[in-house]
């Protein structure tokens, strides 16, 4: 039986869901005051002081404050799971949150499995300190201590559960095995994000970028701002579309870019992405370090071509020249390469129809029956899933 465990809701929840399905999650543990879609209230085990908690600090505090907070609460999620783990427990939880419950559970005889939503942590580090060092700031310390818990959690790990081949292949260079990697690609919501076409060119003919990623380094939106200060050059019309969400480190880095065309709006639900999407003509995300990108497969699905780079692991789903186009990281020049060149595609055939086989694999029903037939294979557990 398994246990999955977050402090909130996160792509574990995915995981959780299926195993429901087949009878073998025995609890759903959370600090959410809420609980999770469709996993039972008999299998969920809440913790309402911690999730309101995580509630003040993100309404009350800065982002990097809130951040700040919700990495400290870590050892104390830590503390409560380790107290509800049973013998013969298996579990599964993302890094950092569930150090010494993996050491427990190893010790009685369990499996433990990490949702890798991001590279491992030596390469996250070795690219965060380097673009830290790029902006002449200082890396946050709040990140060195959730790393070093991150590192500390990778002793007891057992299996890992990759979205990508980028993540695959930080932990292989890194002394993981192959046979210890299990393929969890993040499923989309398609009933959110419905494939299409692209909607017909604006009558104004305005260039409408979109990036619906927090401003920050790691996402690389400053290369982006940089490509869209040409932009606006060549297509004066063009707008592009930011979350107004963003350390007050960088408030002075954001100033140089306020003659810019930007609409700034405020963070919005999953579901309120979709609408988002549907007014923009193409999608970029020139993040340094993104283990998948799921907002990258959301705007594949909604039919807008994509702009990423090597180190997002959502590339694997971007056919370059038919869907979208894959960058270097910290590469303006090439990102306003990449937006011409689509805009310009998108012009001249009025409307981009993006097809894309691969896209079926984003599917909730593949993302089951993929986890469970690799969980057979391993012969953790003994359900047909067919």
């Amino acid at each position: 039986m398994f246990v999955v465990a977050t402090p909130f809701r996160s792509v574990c929840d995915d995981n959780a869901r299926v195993l429901a399905k087949i009878n073998q999650l025995r609890s759903y543990i959370t600090g959410t005051r809420n609980g999770a879609q469709n996993i039972a209230n008999n299998l969920t085990v809440r913790n309402p002081l911690l999730g309101g908690s995580f509630y003040l600090a993100n309404k009350t505090l800065p982002p990097n404050l809130a951040e700040g907070f919700r990495f400290a609460t870590y050892p104390l999620f830590d503390h409560w799971l380790k107290s509800k783990l049973h013998v013969g427990d298996n579990i599964i939880s993302s890094y950092s949150y569930a150090n010494k419950s993996f050491k427990l559970i190893k010790k009685m005889g369990g499996l433990t499995f990490l949702d890798a939503g991001n590279s491992h942590p030596d390469n996250y580090l070795e690219i965060m300190k380097e673009e830290y060092k790029r902006w002449n700031i200082r890396f946050p310390r709040r990140y060195v201590y959730h790393l070093n818990r991150a590192k500390e959690m990778l002793e007891y790990v057992d299996f890992i559960l990759s979205p990508s081949n980028y993540v695959t292949s930080s932990f292989l260079k890194r002394g993981f095995n192959a046979s210890q990697v299990i393929s969890n690609i993040y499923p989309v919501n398609f009933i959110n994000f419905r494939r299409s076409g692209h909607n017909k060119i604006k009558s104004n003919n305005q260039l409408t970028i979109i990036c619906t990623a927090t401003i920050s380094l790691r996402k690389g939106i400053f290369y982006l701002l940089e490509a869209f200060s040409d932009i606006q050059k060549k297509y004066p019309k063009s707008k592009l579309i930011l979350i107004n969400t963003f350390d007050e480190n960088l408030k002075q880095l954001l100033n140089k870019y306020n003659k810019l065309n930007i609409e700034w709006i405020a963070p919005v639900r999953n579901e309120k992405i979709s609408e988002l999407l549907n007014t923009a003509d193409i999608f970029v995300l020139p993040t340094l370090e993104d283990g998948f990108a799921r907002t990258v497969t959301e705007a594949l699905v909604s039919g807008l071509p994509v702009i990423t780079t090597n180190n997002c692991g959502a590339k694997d789903f971007i056919i370059e020249g038919e869907n979208g186009s894959i960058v270097a990281i910290r590469n303006s020049k090439a990102i306003e390469d990449a937006i011409s060149f689509w805009w310009e595609k998108i012009k001249t055939n009025d409307e981009v129809i993006i097809t894309n086989a691969a896209l079926e694999s984003l599917s909730y029903e593949y993302f089951e029956k993929k986890f469970l037939s690799q969980l057979e294979e391993k012969k953790i557990i003994e359900v047909s899933y067919r």
